[in-house]
């Protein structure tokens, strides 16, 4: 669950970084040096064909002929080489995990989501793999954890992991091929969020994995912050006087923030693990993904921009324009990004999901 509030301030960051034609940085919108490519998905951002596409749904090969299903999560391994990503796949509807090499431009499904087990199977049920992929993060060897979370998409269907043994939790997909469960999914959903070990952990909704510099991962659980070690042990976080931390935003090479609610009602940015305010303007209601120790891409009313942290503003010629329905324009087709699914490998590179696709930024 993101945080709702609107930032007044954030009026004055789209100022800042170029909107209504300039800013006090002195670049027009007109003027931005953000690269903008598609490097996987179909070429208009729409599917063009039904769920049931044996061939370009659900195969690997070329990144930008291949048809992508929806999906939210989005990962990039240490090297900025690799992207992951969740997919409902085109031609049967189930998830996959799937690689994307960037210097290839191949996409490589790494697994698929098990079959639900049946209405009458004995409790507790005996997961054989994930089932509805939320987050994706990659751990220093080359393991990736998988989120597995409730998933909305749209639909009127009721819960089906309300049961002991089917509930939220996370898995550890190792290089080999290897899934095994990490932590959570003995209590079925529904049940408060709990700290622990491996199943006495328990979860309500993951929206976010990354992997810190300690080789353990933050988990961004229904809002909450919580640390995931690698033995399974799950701890919720607060600072030093006890708040709770809201929403979690990842970089590379272990960086990851999150924000704190002040007296006034203001949020602001905290660096994780040291719990350092960065800042003092109020970093409330949009996603960022953290690009150095100084800057970070995020959102604005109308517009993406690279964000200097200690002010807040907008770097010149970083204003990434959305038109009135909130899609980029990109050789003049139209991709909806999704605010949820923004990451950055490198100070100058970030990508973002969009509806059946994945867009490179890249500011020069």
């Amino acid at each position: 669950m993101r945080l709702q509030k609107l930032s007044p301030l954030f009026v004055l960051l789209l100022a800042a970084c170029g909107g209504g034609g300039g800013g006090d940085n002195g670049t027009p919108a007109s003027e931005s040096r953000v690269l903008l490519e598609r490097v996987a998905g179909s070429m208009d951002d729409r599917s063009g064909t039904t769920a049931t596409d044996p061939v370009r749904g659900c195969v690997d090969g070329p990144a930008t002929d291949i048809l992508l299903g929806w999906g939210r999560a989005l990962a990039i391994a240490a090297n900025g080489q690799t992207l992951y990503l969740d997919e409902r796949g085109m031609c049967d509807g189930r998830y996959r995990i799937r690689q994307l090499d960037l210097a290839t431009g191949k996409v490589t499904t790494l697994a698929t989501s098990a079959e639900r087990p049946a209405p009458d199977a004995p409790v507790p049920v005996q997961l054989t793999g994930f089932l509805t992929p939320s987050a994706l993060a990659q751990a220093p060897d080359g393991t990736l954890l998988i989120a597995d979370s409730e998933v909305f998409d749209g639909s009127l269907t009721l819960s089906s992991r309300t049961r002991p043994g089917l509930g939220n939790g996370v898995w550890a997909l190792a290089p080999d091929g290897a899934l095994r469960q990490v932590a959570g999914f003995a209590q079925p959903t529904g049940t408060p969020m709990a700290d622990g070990t491996g199943a006495g952990a328990v979860f309500e909704s993951i929206t976010a994995l990354c992997a810190d510099a300690q080789g353990g991962f933050y988990v961004e659980d229904l809002g909450r912050v919580r640390r995931l070690t690698a033995d399974g042990t799950v701890q919720t976080l607060a600072d030093t006087q006890g708040q709770r931390f809201h929403g979690l935003y990842c970089g590379p090479a272990g960086q990851a923030l999150t924000s704190t609610r002040q007296a006034d009602g203001t949020y602001r940015l905290v660096a994780l693990p040291s719990g350092l305010t960065l800042g003092a303007w109020d970093a409330a209601s949009a996603p960022y993904a953290p690009a150095s120790a100084q800057t970070a891409w995020a959102w604005a009313p109308g517009a993406l921009f690279l964000a200097d942290l200690e002010s807040g503003k907008g770097l010149p010629g970083t204003r990434v324009p959305l038109n009135a329905s909130g899609q980029l324009q990109i050789a003049g087709q139209a991709y909806t990004p999704d605010r949820e699914a923004l990451r950055a490998a490198s100070g100058e590179v970030a990508y973002l999901r969009t509806t059946y696709g994945i867009v490179r930024m890249t500011y020069r």
